[in-house]
């Protein structure tokens, strides 16, 4: 096992090194306002689960990678607006030893959060391989590399973050495991447990410590996804609700002690889009999974996840919203028919793979692919590749557009002919058009050109294969948790 995470490492180092790729391009040619200081979402593509915190003027960011490595992207802004992807923080085998045989939308790194605690001068990111447990990783400069995972077996369940009280004191808070049978299908308790930051390990009971919220008669996910501050000396709680779906939402709860009571707010939802009509433009949808930042001048701002409609091509992506706080304490970012505002903007990716890009990933359910998130709905993507020997027999390589193993796009080039494939379930393979291969050798140019509804395909400038549904790779008929990629595989 370990010696196949070893090749899948490789594999993003080295797999362009060799003779079949010269270069890979993307452009985003989606519709945007223009006002970049206003953009939504502030990182286009699958971006799940966001968490960030602020050291001085720098801001960090980190998101879930399921089932992809290299895992759990580490995003630094100085403006909240800006995010440049600085690196991956589990970038080695040793970091991720049970991605062998998870799956890419569902299985892996769920929702990773980042803290840091001024009491030891650590940047904390806990996280759980599903599955597998909960673990945590710490850096002096979160820029620099990683340690290895400090796995935590008394925190069960998923969702962990630590909090760092201003007396030194510090704990975690996750969504509970269920044990035995639950009081209905959905329900789930919050739990928290002391940690030790000189011993690096949790210490006393984990204890179950917020059941309000909703009932079984709402039919609704219970509270997961918990963070904890402590503002103008009363704990905050926040908690993500009613699943991941169109009926995500954040609520949130105040007390005076860390261990509570908490104080449900009576106007909760602080955020979600549920009640608004599905029919209205550009609609922006399962918001929910809040982490709150202060702003050096003291204003305060939400990252969560939400996504573009209702079959959205990048799954759950990173959006950014004031918050603002009620008379009686509590922060809210919308409040009743309040819209999540949409404005994308276009991104631009070029790579002739003379250095490392933090940007590749891939997955051991795609073997051979190496791709980026797909950050814009119309785009043009181009790679250049030299073509095969006409006495090759060896495998197809080439471009693939993908939500997951069984939802894909490819075009293959062989030793006779480039093939636009459609790969379905069971990972059948569809051949919709094709060309045969040049026959000079000079290096091919492969296009996906997307209008946002339908997919053209083009070796050479000439179309070989058009109309195929770009919603096929969308949300709605390959549902999880990430969004589309796009890249090269061999």
């Amino acid at each position: 096992m370990k010696y196949k995470l070893i090749l899948i490492f490789a594999l993003i180092t080295s797999m362009a090194k060799g003779q079949e790729f010269v270069s890979f391009s993307f452009e985003g040619r989606d519709a945007v306002t223009g006002n970049v200081a206003a953009a939504n979402p502030v990182i286009g593509g699958w971006s799940s689960d966001p968490s960030v915190c602020r050291v001085g003027d720098d801001y960090w960011l980190v998101t879930s990678s399921f089932g992809y490595f290299p895992g759990v992207p580490l995003y630094h802004s100085k403006n909240l607006r800006d995010w440049t992807l600085v690196r991956n923080i589990l970038d080695r085998p040793s970091q991720l030893p049970y991605l062998k045989g998870q799956g890419i939308a569902r299985d892996g790194i769920y929702a990773p959060h980042i803290s840091y605690n001024s009491h030891n001068g650590l940047y904390y990111m806990i996280t759980t391989d599903v599955g597998h447990g909960t673990f945590y990783v710490t850096a002096k400069d979160p820029a620099s590399d990683w340690s290895e995972p400090v796995w935590l077996p008394d925190v069960d369940g998923i969702d962990p973050s630590f909090f760092f009280d201003d007396d030194g004191k510090a704990y975690i808070v996750h969504k509970e495991d269920v044990t035995g049978q639950p009081k209905w299908n959905l329900h789930r308790a919050i739990r928290i447990i002391r940690f030790d930051t000189a011993t690096g390990t949790t210490f006393g009971e984990d204890v179950p410590f917020c059941e309000e919220g909703v009932g079984p008669e709402e039919k609704l996910g219970r509270d997961e996804g918990p963070h904890i501050y402590k503002v103008n000396g009363k704990y905050i709680m926040i908690c993500a609700e009613g699943g991941t779906g169109i009926n995500h939402s954040e609520v949130c709860y105040k007390a005076d002690s860390v261990f509570g009571p908490y104080t449900r707010w009576s106007r909760n939802p602080m955020l979600t889009q549920r009640l608004l009509n599905s029919k209205r433009t550009n609609p922006v949808t399962c918001s929910g999974h809040v982490d709150m930042v202060q702003t050096p001048s003291g204003e305060w701002y939400g990252v969560f996840l939400a996504e573009r409609g209702y079959e959205s091509l990048h799954g759950r992506e990173t959006f950014l919203m004031p918050v603002c706080w009620s008379k009686d304490g509590f922060p809210y970012i919308t409040q009743e028919k309040d819209t999540v505002p949409l404005n994308p903007r276009n991104y631009t990716f070029f790579d002739d793979f003379k250095t490392r890009r933090p940007d590749w990933i891939t997955a051991e359910g795609v073997p051979g692919a190496q791709m980026i998130r797909l950050p814009n709905t119309k785009f043009v993507a181009e790679t250049s590749v030299v073509p095969p020997s006409r006495k090759s027999a060896g495998k197809p390589y080439g471009m693939v557009l993908l939500r997951d193993e069984t939802h894909q796009y490819r075009i293959d080039v062989d030793g006779t002919a480039v093939n636009v494939v459609k790969v379905g379930k069971k990972g059948t393979c569809e051949t919709l058009a094709g060309v045969s291969l040049p026959r000079d050798k000079k290096p091919l140019l492969l296009r996906m050109v997307s209008d946002g509804e339908t997919l053209r395909f083009y070796c050479n400038g000439e179309e070989i294969g058009t109309g195929a549904h770009v919603k096929y790779v969308g949300s709605r008929q390959a549902p999880g948790f990430t969004g589309s990629v796009i890249g090269i595989y061999k």
